[in-house]
């Protein structure tokens, strides 16, 4: 299958994406801000959880998302992304070695898992047929695990070629007849259709 089993060099314009992905889901544990903001119950109420962003409603959700789809989960694979494949250029903003003396590119692979998803409507974002979600593996944040051949409400950050979930626990909703069910049973967030149309 498609990527499996090598290291895969990120296309030009996804070292944001997959810096995004591994800010996202890097330690687990760890908290941002001020430690009242963030809680670590099962029930989480704020802005921080763990090391990902909390989200309150589904309006938080749609509007944290570069992408909302509904798509049916056509296949999945292990793979291992290089999230750095060493700085170039000048711009400060995307090299941040440009103009330090002796400053040498971080590497690292990371494990994921990508899931293929068939797009069967968009909600947000780029109307696309087919996104791959990349899902880190490995870590205390892994997720959100989908079933082949099931639907889901996706909530995502990225693009077509790599989406990521804006976190573990909020980020997919499995589709059951006109409802969005929460795959995780630490998602306390409803989503209605309303939200999704509104």
């Amino acid at each position: 299958m498609l990527g499996m089993g090598r290291i895969s060099r990120p296309r030009p314009g996804t070292r944001l994406a997959l810096s995004l992905l591994a800010g996202v889901f890097a330690l687990s544990g760890c908290t941002q801000g001020d430690p009242a903001s963030s809680r670590e119950s099962e029930e989480p109420a704020g802005a921080v959880m763990a090391d990902y962003p909390w989200y309150a409603s589904a309006e938080e959700l749609i509007a944290a998302s570069s992408l909302v789809i509904e798509g049916h989960v056509r296949g999945s694979w292990e793979d291992d992304v290089d999230l750095l494949t060493g700085p170039s250029g000048d711009d400060p903003e995307m090299n941040p070695c440009a103009g330090v003396p002796d400053c040498a590119a971080e590497s690292g692979v990371m494990p994921v898992l990508i899931y293929e998803v068939a797009v069967s409507r968009t909600w947000s974002g780029a109307d696309e047929q087919t996104v791959l979600v990349h899902t880190p593996r490995g870590t205390a944040s892994d997720g959100p695990d989908l079933t082949v051949g099931e639907e889901y409400l996706l909530f995502l950050a990225g693009d077509a070629s790599i989406a990521h979930p804006l976190n573990p626990d909020q980020a997919a909703y499995q589709v059951v007849g006109d409802i969005y069910v929460p795959t995780s049973e630490a998602n306390t967030v409803t989503v209605a259709l309303a939200a999704l149309t509104g």
